[in-house]
Protein backbone atom coordinates (compact mmCIF):
# COMPACT_ATOMS: atom_id res chain seq x y z
CA UNK A 1 0.00 0.00 0.00
CA UNK A 2 2.87 2.30 1.17
CA UNK A 3 4.64 1.50 -2.22
CA UNK A 4 1.64 2.27 -4.59
CA UNK A 5 1.34 5.86 -2.53
CA UNK A 6 4.49 6.50 -3.38
CA UNK A 7 4.16 5.40 -6.40
CA UNK A 8 1.12 7.40 -7.44
CA UNK A 9 2.85 10.55 -5.59
CA UNK A 10 6.21 10.03 -7.32
CA UNK A 11 3.78 10.21 -10.76
CA UNK A 12 1.91 13.45 -9.46
CA UNK A 13 4.93 15.05 -8.56
CA UNK A 14 6.36 14.38 -12.00
CA UNK A 15 3.45 15.33 -14.05
CA UNK A 16 3.18 18.86 -12.23
CA UNK A 17 7.01 19.68 -12.37
CA UNK A 18 6.56 18.52 -16.14
CA UNK A 19 3.74 20.84 -16.83
CA UNK A 20 5.02 23.73 -15.25
CA UNK A 21 8.49 23.00 -16.75
CA UNK A 22 6.59 23.66 -19.85
CA UNK A 23 4.52 26.50 -18.99
CA UNK A 24 8.01 28.02 -17.82
CA UNK A 25 9.87 27.69 -21.08
CA UNK A 26 7.30 28.61 -23.50
CA UNK A 27 6.51 32.28 -20.90
CA UNK A 28 10.00 32.39 -21.30
CA UNK A 29 10.82 32.00 -24.81
CA UNK A 30 7.71 34.55 -25.08
CA UNK A 31 9.70 36.73 -22.74
CA UNK A 32 13.04 36.51 -25.60
CA UNK A 33 11.34 36.53 -28.38
CA UNK A 34 9.38 40.16 -27.21
CA UNK A 35 13.37 41.23 -25.79
CA UNK A 36 14.74 40.74 -29.17
CA UNK A 37 11.99 42.03 -31.51
CA UNK A 38 12.29 44.86 -29.25
CA UNK A 39 15.70 45.51 -29.38
CA UNK A 40 16.19 44.88 -33.35
CA UNK A 41 13.39 47.62 -33.67
CA UNK A 42 15.50 50.41 -31.89
CA UNK A 43 18.67 48.72 -35.00
CA UNK A 44 15.56 49.24 -37.53
CA UNK A 45 15.02 52.52 -35.96
CA UNK A 46 18.41 53.93 -35.79
CA UNK A 47 18.64 53.19 -39.80
CA UNK A 48 15.60 54.57 -40.63
CA UNK A 49 16.66 58.20 -38.43
CA UNK A 50 20.08 57.87 -40.43
CA UNK A 51 18.09 57.53 -43.72
CA UNK A 52 15.79 60.19 -43.26
CA UNK A 53 18.36 62.58 -42.25
CA UNK A 54 20.45 61.90 -45.03
CA UNK A 55 17.58 62.42 -47.40
CA UNK A 56 16.11 64.97 -45.81
CA UNK A 57 19.33 67.47 -44.54
CA UNK A 58 22.14 66.07 -45.65
CA UNK A 59 21.77 65.10 -49.20
CA UNK A 60 19.31 68.58 -50.04
CA UNK A 61 22.34 70.46 -48.21
CA UNK A 62 25.15 68.64 -50.42
CA UNK A 63 23.64 69.55 -53.73
CA UNK A 64 23.71 73.14 -52.87
CA UNK A 65 27.29 72.97 -52.04
CA UNK A 66 27.90 70.28 -55.31
CA UNK A 67 27.08 70.88 -58.72
CA UNK A 68 24.09 68.85 -59.74
CA UNK A 69 25.94 66.13 -61.37
CA UNK A 70 28.41 65.24 -58.21
CA UNK A 71 27.37 62.58 -55.77
CA UNK A 72 28.95 61.53 -52.43
CA UNK A 73 28.24 58.67 -51.38
CA UNK A 74 29.25 58.49 -48.26
CA UNK A 75 27.14 62.30 -47.74
CA UNK A 76 24.26 61.52 -50.08
CA UNK A 77 23.12 57.74 -50.55
CA UNK A 78 20.90 56.72 -47.43
CA UNK A 79 21.59 52.98 -48.31
CA UNK A 80 26.07 53.46 -47.91
CA UNK A 81 25.36 55.96 -44.94
CA UNK A 82 22.85 53.51 -43.11
CA UNK A 83 24.92 50.53 -44.07
CA UNK A 84 27.74 52.01 -42.52
CA UNK A 85 26.61 53.31 -39.27
CA UNK A 86 24.77 49.98 -38.31
CA UNK A 87 28.02 48.21 -39.61
CA UNK A 88 29.95 50.63 -36.97
CA UNK A 89 27.51 48.89 -34.41
CA UNK A 90 28.69 45.19 -35.00
CA UNK A 91 31.56 45.77 -33.21
CA UNK A 92 29.45 46.05 -29.88
CA UNK A 93 26.16 43.59 -31.01
CA UNK A 94 28.17 41.35 -33.05
CA UNK A 95 24.93 39.18 -33.25
CA UNK A 96 23.25 41.99 -35.33
CA UNK A 97 23.18 42.14 -39.13
CA UNK A 98 21.59 45.10 -41.58
CA UNK A 99 21.15 44.42 -45.22
CA UNK A 100 19.22 46.60 -47.88
CA UNK A 101 18.92 44.00 -50.05
CA UNK A 102 17.69 44.19 -53.85
CA UNK A 103 17.67 41.92 -57.37
CA UNK A 104 19.39 44.25 -59.34
CA UNK A 105 21.42 46.35 -57.12
CA UNK A 106 23.42 49.79 -57.55
CA UNK A 107 26.53 48.30 -54.99
CA UNK A 108 27.13 44.93 -55.76
CA UNK A 109 27.36 44.53 -51.79
CA UNK A 110 23.20 44.57 -51.92
CA UNK A 111 23.13 41.72 -54.27
CA UNK A 112 20.08 39.42 -52.66
CA UNK A 113 21.33 36.03 -51.61
CA UNK A 114 19.38 33.00 -52.24
CA UNK A 115 16.67 33.57 -49.68
CA UNK A 116 16.15 37.59 -49.78
CA UNK A 117 15.36 36.66 -53.95
CA UNK A 118 12.64 34.27 -52.39
CA UNK A 119 11.42 37.00 -50.11
CA UNK A 120 11.65 39.66 -52.85
CA UNK A 121 9.38 37.58 -54.97
CA UNK A 122 7.17 37.05 -52.16
CA UNK A 123 6.71 40.69 -51.83
CA UNK A 124 5.82 41.49 -55.35
CA UNK A 125 3.28 39.09 -54.79
CA UNK A 126 1.87 40.20 -51.76
CA UNK A 127 1.80 44.01 -52.61
CA UNK A 128 -0.78 44.78 -49.83
CA UNK A 129 2.16 43.55 -46.92
CA UNK A 130 4.90 45.23 -46.55
CA UNK A 131 6.66 43.53 -43.93
CA UNK A 132 7.93 39.73 -43.35
CA UNK A 133 9.33 38.43 -39.72
CA UNK A 134 10.11 35.11 -38.56
CA UNK A 135 12.72 32.74 -37.20
CA UNK A 136 15.27 31.73 -40.14
CA UNK A 137 17.84 29.14 -39.91
CA UNK A 138 21.63 30.46 -41.73
CA UNK A 139 25.13 28.64 -41.14
CA UNK A 140 23.32 26.14 -38.60
CA UNK A 141 22.13 28.90 -36.44
CA UNK A 142 18.72 30.37 -35.56
CA UNK A 143 18.05 34.32 -36.60
CA UNK A 144 15.18 36.44 -35.82
CA UNK A 145 14.36 38.13 -38.84
CA UNK A 146 12.15 41.66 -40.16
CA UNK A 147 12.69 42.12 -43.47
CA UNK A 148 10.89 45.25 -44.69
CA UNK A 149 9.47 46.61 -48.86
CA UNK A 150 11.29 49.33 -49.59
CA UNK A 151 9.97 51.10 -52.62
CA UNK A 152 11.72 54.12 -54.20
CA UNK A 153 10.25 57.36 -54.21
CA UNK A 154 10.04 59.59 -57.24
CA UNK A 155 13.31 61.44 -56.27
CA UNK A 156 14.82 58.07 -55.45
CA UNK A 157 14.85 57.27 -59.35
CA UNK A 158 17.74 59.90 -59.94
CA UNK A 159 20.17 57.30 -58.80
CA UNK A 160 17.80 54.40 -58.92
CA UNK A 161 16.17 54.68 -62.00
CA UNK A 162 17.85 54.36 -65.16
CA UNK A 163 21.80 53.80 -65.17
CA UNK A 164 22.93 55.83 -68.04
CA UNK A 165 20.87 58.81 -65.81
CA UNK A 166 22.51 58.57 -62.89
CA UNK A 167 24.78 61.31 -61.84
CA UNK A 168 28.52 60.85 -62.84
CA UNK A 169 29.55 60.88 -59.35
CA UNK A 170 27.33 57.25 -58.94
CA UNK A 171 29.02 56.00 -62.58
CA UNK A 172 32.31 56.75 -61.54
CA UNK A 173 32.14 54.69 -57.82
CA UNK A 174 29.78 51.51 -59.62
CA UNK A 175 33.25 50.94 -61.64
Amino acid sequence: MKTRFYFGAGCLLFVFCGAFSLVQYFALCNIVIVDVYQNREIFIGTASATRNYVKDLLRPHMVELLSPEAFLPEAMSTSFVSREVLNGLRDRFPDFSYRRAAHNPKNYMNMADSFEMEKLRWFRNHPDTNEWRGIIEKDNRAYFTRMKAIYAEAQCLKCHGSPGRAPAGIQRAKR
